[in-house]
């Protein structure tokens, strides 16, 4: 079991840039959850991913291992603001039958491989995470009553 952990551990390190693994420490760090794990999410500060053309992707890939080694979650997110961009942007994902379209469709989103591109409109990041967070909570109320 010891030796499998090793080799993951080290095949993830050996795969990915500095850059790369400041990001994913960067999403890790501010990762949040609630509703019992059923949302999770994080708020990445521009100077984060300042200058890295491939951010996005890079988002997208962590956003793929979070769905993969969390059970629970049901709607995961990565916040994001681009320096000269109007407003903050998430990357969603959702499964266990939410239609993330629907859910998401005030924030008009896109398609994004296999996620959701949103732009939030909010001044700020956290303005951003916000306004995402509380959508989010109004969602999972109203469908509790259901």
């Amino acid at each position: 079991m010891g030796a499998k952990r090793g080799d993951i551990i080290r095949h993830f390190f050996q795969t990915k840039t500095l850059s790369t693994l400041q990001l994913w420490g960067a999403v890790l760090s501010n990762l949040k959850t609630a509703h019992n794990n059923r949302f999770v999410w994080s708020s990445v500060p521009t100077e984060c991913h300042e200058g890295r053309s491939d951010a996005e992707e890079v988002l997208a890939s962590v956003l793929d291992e979070l769905i993969g080694q969390s059970a629970k979650a049901e709607i995961i997110a990565a916040l994001y603001h681009f320096p000269g961009q109007e407003s903050p942007c998430a990357l969603i994902a959702t499964r266990g039958g939410h239609n993330g379209r629907e859910l998401f469709s005030e924030f008009q989103p896109k398609q994004h491989r296999e996620f959701l591109h949103c732009t939030i409109p909010a001044a700020t990041l956290q303005q951003a995470e916000q306004k995402l967070v509380n959508h989010v909570e109004a969602y999972f109320q109203n469908t509790a009553r259901t």
